[in-house]
Order: structure tokens, then C-alpha cells, then sequence
């Protein structure tokens, strides 16, 4: 390969001069060369140079501590070949390998050493010039109801469709109901109370899946790191028609449901669900929906039955009721990463009515979610809708659209207000406890590093002073902070 590369200096100072030459690189612009112009030609040969990376029989491990007390956890690399040829999609391994080494919460948070506390996900642009390691939390959040944050008032609300739409009917019409209350005292405020869904009051039972809320776009996507998207059984009684004309249901769906939700009158279609789980009455057996081994919608769609757990009845305390539960997880250091479906009541996890292995090549499939009423009115009321969004998939949206959407300063408190503090078991109602600290200044000073190879490091563009001399080997310590003034709520290791 032969190139040209053209000099002007704009400046007339002597290239021994203090100040030297200043060059004007723009390869675009005219060659105009100014009086006084000094003119050199030199010909330069360029070689690649390009190192390969091979992952093969040895393992490379990465090892992930979030806090000095914590259990670490270990992933490895996907064995591959990386050249000139192939070498972007080391970055995607790389960044798949990290968000499935993202452990589980735990129950008690800061009583085991398990779990980590919270929501997040990494992230490495390919198309970045430097291809940084970067990590951000991902509040757990309600998507429908937000502070108001135009007023000093923290007791004062607002309804939001920023993150999930309203489906609207023929007539364009909303067709689901947000119920809360605008200003509560703070002294009751009980978040497990502050926000339920229904259908509008008039609305009719159905079986179709008419009556939604569902991402607004593209960018709103659920977390590809740890992640969660649940609500409570506030509600549910039998109307007396169809079992399927009951209850409602929360899923994961495909992003034809967003082009479906923009339609008045759009009704999801079955190729459109991933997962889900639904209530019916209260004596009808849980149902569920997962897609089939190659991670796309079943056809024809089927429900499959959990047996034995059927909609425990559900009590004036909102906290004793059901909580449908979908998470994404790694529940071992060397399993691969699973999306399942849960049960929790009373403080305890009653039953798992699925866990679904991500097939290989699937781990960054998108997934939106959506929340569907079918039974009509007070008969079917989802509560305290909650979930994790993909930090990074925001930036679609514009420059600060993680800041501005997920409030992460918030912390995971619901709606600004703490729903998940470990001392209010009220509205814990024993899932898994997140540890708001990390959202103020106990990623700062937890001791938390990443543990990586060093060739591998090298490969990513490292230099001398993390990856060492020519020959060196073995793996090099990465020590991170969660939550600095540079890189808030979240972390950036920059080659």
C-alpha cells in the first residue's frame, strides 16, 4: 500500500526553534503552501504489525470482585482465534463474558458474602477508537410513575411515558389505568401502595392482548447484565367468563411490540412473546411462555402450566401478596447465563416455574418489556411494576438519557423513595435485597477489581505500565470505583 502524506507547516519558525514546526494535517484541504513554507519529501514503509490473540485449551479467566468482602466471580473467555480479520468480535465476547460473570442478589444484602446488591451492565463500544471496559448500574425502577421533579415536594408524583407507553384503543383512547396517589404524607408513604395498573373503568374482559404497557422505543430495552421485571399480584378476582379472559400477565417481548403499541387498536401477536408469565383466577394454576432452543417465539404458541402453585388469595397488605418475578442471572461462575421465572411470596421464593439456558450467540438479544391486562376493571390489578433498563442502550435516545430516565441518583428506591431497604420487610416482601449504598459513596471505597490476562489486556490496547515489558505474563489486577465524581453511578477502565 502506497500513500501520501502531505505536510504544510503554518508557521515560519526553524524547526530547532523552541516552539518547532506546526503542521497542518487536514489531508482535505488544498495544498496551499503559504510564504516562507518549508518543503520536505520522505518516503516511509509501513508494516502491520498485528498481534493475534489466541484463547484456546488454556483457560483465560476474568475475574470480578465487586467489594473486598464479597464471593469473586470467574468467567471465561470464549476459545477463538482473533486477527485483523475477526478481531471486533473479541470485544463482543469480551463484553458478554463480563455481564454473565454479574452474580445474583442475595436476600440480606450485607449479611452474606454472596450476590452483589445490585443491577448493572457492562458495555465496550467496538466502534470506540479506545475500546474501554465500562460499567454502569441499572436502578430498579417503576417505568409508569416518577417524583415530580419540577417541585421540591419529595411526596408529590407524576405519571411517565418516557420509558413504557400506554397502549390506546381504536378510537385512541388509553386502555390501561395508572392508579396512585399525587401527593402522600411522607410519614405513610409505603411504596408497595403507590402504583397499580388496571384497565380503564368500562373496560372489558378479553383475551387478546389489547390492554398494555410496553417499551416506547427502541433504546428502552431490558438490561443485558443482571436484571429484573416484576409487579405484584395487588389484585384478582374471577369474572365469571373464560379462564383466559382473566388476570394479566408480564413479559419480555420482541421490538415488534413497539410498532404494535404506536398503532390505536394494536394487538400483540403471539410471535411477538419471549417470556411471560400469567395469573388467571385465583384457584388457576400459573401459566408461562418461553421461547424455543434457538432463542426465538414459539409457533405455534403454547402456555405451559406450572402445577402446583396456583394465585395465593390475595390480602389487604399488599406486601403478603404474589410477586411475579423475571430475572437474568448466573446462578455459578461456569453455568451459562439464564432468564428465569418466579414465584415470591410471603417473604420466601415459592416456586420457579422456569429457567431458561440463553443459547449461545443470544446473550444480547433484545428484550422488551411489557405488562397485559386481560381480565376488566378491579379484577385484575398489577402492582408496583419495577424494572431494570439497559443503561446503555439509552444513549439512542440522547446525550445524559441514562441520567435523565433512570434518576440514578435515586439509588434503587422506588420512585425516589426506598422500596427495597432491608429494614422495610413491609415492602421487601422478601425479594432479593438491593444495596442502595453502591448508589452513594460505597462504590468509592469497596475495594472491587477485575482480574484479566495480560495478552488479553495487551489485545485491547493496554500499555507497558498494566500489561508490563515484551514476554510478560500471567494476569494483571484492574482496581475500579464505583460512583466517583468522573464516571458516577458506574465505572470506566480506559486502555
Amino acid at each position: 500500500m502506497v500513500k501520501l502524506l502531505r505536510l504544510t507547516s503554518t508557521n515560519r519558525n526553524d524547526a530547532s526553534d523552541e516552539i518547532g514546526l506546526v503542521f497542518n494535517v487536514n489531508m482535505d484541504a488544498e495544498l496551499i503552501i503559504s510564504e516562507n513554507s518549508q518543503i520536505g519529501v520522505k518516503n516511509l514503509t509501513f508494516d502491520d504489525d498485528f498481534e493475534t490473540l489466541v484463547i484456546g485449551g488454556a483457560t483465560l479467566p476474568i475475574i470480578t470482585a465487586f467489594e473486598s468482602a464479597r464471593d469473586v466471580t470467574i468467567r471465561n473467555l470464549t476459545s477463538a482465534t482473533y486477527t485483523a480479520s475477526n478481531y471486533l468480535s473479541f470485544f463482543a465476547d469480551m463484553r458478554i463474558t463480563l455481564n454473565t460473570g454479574l452474580k445474583v442478589l442475595t436476600n440480606t444484602a450485607g449479611v452474606t458474602t454472596a450476590g452483589q446488591g445490585f443491577y448493572g451492565q457492562y458495555f465496550i463500544d467496538i466502534d470506540a477508537d479506545k475500546k474501554a471496559i465500562q460499567f454502569r448500574l441499572s436502578p430498579a425502577i417503576c417505568p409508569v410513575v416518577n417524583r415530580g421533579l419540577e417541585s421540591a415536594d419529595a411526596t408529590e408524583w407524576v405519571q411517565r411515558q418516557d420509558l413504557m407507553k400506554i397502549s390506546t384503543s381504536i378510537a385512541n383512547t388509553e386502555t390501561v389505568y395508572i392508579a396512585y396517589d399525587e401527593t402522600v404524607p411522607e410519614a405513610d408513604l409505603r411504596p408497595v401502595e403507590m402504583c397499580n395498573v388496571y384497565q380503564i373503568l368500562g373496560g372489558v374482559a378479553t383475551d387478546l392482548r389489547v390492554n398494555y404497557i410496553s417499551s416506547t422505543s427502541s433504546a428502552v430495552q431490558w438490561s443485558r447484565g443482571s436484571a429484573v421485571w416484576w409487579c405484584r399480584v395487588q389484585d384478582l378476582q374471577s369474572n365469571g367468563g373464560a379462564q383466559d379472559t382473566n388476570g394479566f400477565e408480564i413479559g419480555l417481548a420482541t421490538e415488534d411490540i413497539i410498532a404494535t403499541n404506536a398503532t390505536p387498536g394494536g394487538v400483540v401477536q403471539d410471535s411477538s412473546i419471549m417470556f411471560s408469565i400469567r395469573c388467571e383466577r385465583p384457584t388457576d394454576d400459573y401459566k408461562f411462555i418461553v421461547p424455543d432452543a434457538a432463542f426465538t417465539p414459539v409457533s405455534p404458541l403454547a402456555y405451559s402450566t406450572a402445577t402446583g402453585i396456583s394465585v395465593s388469595t390475595p390480602s389487604t397488605d399488599p406486601a403478603e401478596n404474589d410477586v411475579l418475578v423475571l430475572t437474568r442471572e448466573t446462578t455459578n461462575s461456569f453455568d451459562r447465563p439464564i432468564i428465569a421465572g418466579r414465584i415470591f411470596r410471603n417473604g420466601v421464593v415459592a416456586h420457579e416455574i422456569f429457567r431458561y439456558t440463553i443459547p449461545a450467540g443470544s446473550e444480547e438479544t433484545a428484550l422488551y418489556p411489557y405488562l397485559c391486562m386481560f381480565g376488566a376493571g378491579s379484577d385484575a390489578v398489577a402492582g408496583q411494576p419495577t424494572c431494570t433498563f439497559d443503561p446503555y442502550a439509552l444513549d439512542a435516545l440522547g446525550e445524559g438519557s441514562y441520567e435523565t430516565l433512570l434518576k440514578p441518583e435515586f439509588g434503587n428506591k422506588f420512585c425516589g423513595v426506598s422500596c427495597f431497604d432491608t429494614v422495610d420487610l413491609s415492602s421487601n416482601a422478601g425479594l432479593p435485597a438491593l444495596d442502595e449504598a453502591w448508589y452513594d459513596t460505597k462504590g468509592a471505597s469497596a475495594g472491587s477489581n477485575l482480574v484479566i490476562d495480560k495478552q488479553v489486556l495487551k489485545f485491547m490496547g493496554f500499555g507497558a505500565s498494566i500489561v508490563g515489558g515484551p514476554g510478560a505474563g500471567g494476569s494483571a489486577v484492574l482496581p475500579f470505583a464505583v460512583n466517583t465524581s468522573l464516571y458516577p453511578y458506574g465505572f470506566s477502565l480506559i486502555p
